[in-house]
């Protein structure tokens, strides 16, 4: 603005003032006002004035003021040609004696001593991807002892190779626990409709138990006391849906998985593979639901930690317990979520699937397999009734014959 031609007006009145006219002589710009809408308190002599102004001055009036305020603009075009750096506006301020802001609300001081790592550390969380694995790792902390300590190498192997090539990899790391807690917090906190202070509640304690294994201290007391918040936070009960009992059925406390698996079946990731199992398991002659099992577990080890080969027995035990049930979540999740879906339904369904999570064959041996057409059915029902009364049949011919036969020697 400095080398265009002065704007003449009240600021007070710019949002009433509908149109700019050029004075007479081409040297001003004149804020005109319209009947009705607004008006211009300058006299003709001050239009005049105003117009006589050199450029970059300007005549600076608003409410309260007793006189208007001549006011000269430093000439900024035609001087070093280029924009200060971010580096010497910061330098600027700090000679102003004005602190430095943050690059958003969920930075801390650390953001502000470190705003590279703190910049890299929010691209990162915005990955999908990323911000999955380590809801994973927070998800299983809190399911299985130690679980943070073995999967933490899966969020560096997902973080390390997307930093800056020279940067500090233990100052990103921890912005990113910083900033990943935050966003996980404010995910979960939305879908489960915490209140401000309970999800503020579950990003400190996220923050502090992954911000412990980072800088090297124990995380058994602040993973204990995520646990038992979100414990809390979920209520009393198994869970909403109408097998949720039977799938934690003498586990203790409710699940923890509800909301996370929710968070994945949303996403519609499955939708194609879950279709084409489903499809799978119709067509095959032993019943059963092996195709959609096999999905489930995929949707689980997106969400939880799996055994290793060399983890322990006790460990191992508890694991594929918590992956079974988490994949059964998912499976009795998705089948809700189908537009076709009936109680009745879902019910038959997941008994299958827990069928299949304790090794065993279909729940429903007896019954059609999910997805048989009826007249399928009803065609193996009557063959099976054809053969059986053929056998019948042929056994009575035989035991008459045997009975005849019997019976003469003793007439003869």
């Amino acid at each position: 603005m400095a080398d265009e031609r002065p704007i003449v007006g009240r600021d007070a009145e710019l949002a009433e003032l509908s149109r700019l006219a050029a004075s007479p002589d081409g040297r001003a710009l004149l804020l005109r006002g319209e009947a009705g809408v607004g008006k211009s308190v300058m006299t003709s002599r001050q239009d005049v004035a105003m117009a006589g102004l050199n450029t970059g001055r300007a005549a600076v009036f608003t409410d309260g003021e007793d006189a208007p305020l001549l006011v000269q603009v430093p000439h900024i075009k035609g001087g070093s040609g280029s924009w200060p750096t971010d580096t010497e506006v910061r330098e600027h301020m700090r000679g102003q004696g004005m602190r430095p802001m943050p690059a958003s609300g969920d930075c801390d001081a650390g953001c502000l001593t470190d705003p590279a790592a703190c910049q890299a550390a929010r691209s990162i969380v915005d990955d999908p991807g990323a911000l999955r694995t380590f809801a994973r790792t927070v998800l299983s902390a809190v399911q299985t002892p130690n679980s943070l300590v073995r999967t933490w190498p899966d969020v560096l192997a997902m973080v390390s190779p997307r930093l800056p090539a020279g940067m500090d990899v233990p100052a990103a790391l921890r912005r990113f626990a910083r900033h990943a807690s935050r966003r996980l917090a404010d995910t979960r906190g939305a879908r489960a409709s915490w209140s401000y202070s309970e999800t503020a509640t579950v990003s400190d304690l996220i923050g502090r138990a992954v911000g412990a294994h980072v800088n090297g201290e124990p995380t058994d007391d602040a993973v204990e006391e995520l646990r038992r918040t979100l414990l809390a936070l979920q209520g009393g009960g198994y869970g909403p849906f109408q097998d949720c009992g039977r799938i934690w059925a003498e586990r203790p406390g409710p699940c923890l998985c509800r909301v996370p698996v929710a968070e994945l079946v949303a996403t519609g990731d499955f939708v194609g593979v879950w279709a084409e199992a489903r499809a799978a398991d119709r067509a095959t002659s032993t019943g059963g639901r092996p195709a959609l099992w096999d999905v489930c577990k995929d949707a689980a080890y997106q969400l939880v930690e799996f055994p290793e080969a060399s983890t322990d027995e006790e460990t191992t035990a508890r694991l594929c317990d918590v992956a079974d049930r988490t994949a059964l979540c998912f499976g009795q999740q998705m089948l809700t979520a189908e537009t076709w879906s009936h109680p009745a339904t879902v019910r038959r369904a997941v008994s299958d699937l827990l069928a299949e999570a304790e090794g065993g064959v279909s729940a429903a041996a007896e019954t059609p397999p999910f997805g048989t057409l009826a007249a399928d059915f009803l065609t193996e029902l009557l063959q099976d009734d054809t053969t059986a009364t053929e056998t019948a049949a042929t056994e009575g011919n035989g035991e008459s014959d045997g009975r005849n036969a019997g019976a003469s020697p003793g007439q003869g």
